[in-house]
């Protein structure tokens, strides 16, 4: 039931995006100890976007998850920051990451919620 979301404006090859998407995706389940068969991704190119006064490319980041301990958001923002710089060749300081704990009854799978 995680949801990871990338929107950036950053270059990227249209076959690199898989790979992103595996990776984060990983990341997410390692860290948050959720089954792999549950976990969504999706990228966003996104022809404009801006950070502030700086230049050059950013990323909007996105994690939902039921169960989003505090003490795993830390370790999560480390992690998809690095995979972030790494894969979009994007400063940090132009990486924001958002982090949701959604409600089990405000998640649904095949016609049901979790809740």
């Amino acid at each position: 039931m995680p949801f990871l979301s990338i929107t950036s404006n950053a270059d990227i090859f249209p076959e690199d995006i898989a790979p992103l998407l595996s990776e984060g995706a990983a990341i997410c389940c390692e860290v948050l100890g959720k089954p792999a068969d549950y976990m969504q991704t999706a990228f966003n190119a996104a022809a404009s976007m801006t950070m502030g006064s700086r230049q050059g490319p950013c990323v909007l980041g996105e994690v939902r998850s039921i169960g989003l301990p505090g003490d795993s958001i830390q370790l999560l923002s480390e992690k998809l920051t690095v995979l972030l710089t790494v894969r979009l060749q994007v400063s940090a300081e132009n990486i924001y990451l958002v982090f949701q704990d959604m409600p089990r009854d405000q998640w649904a799978w095949n016609g049901k919620t979790f809740g």
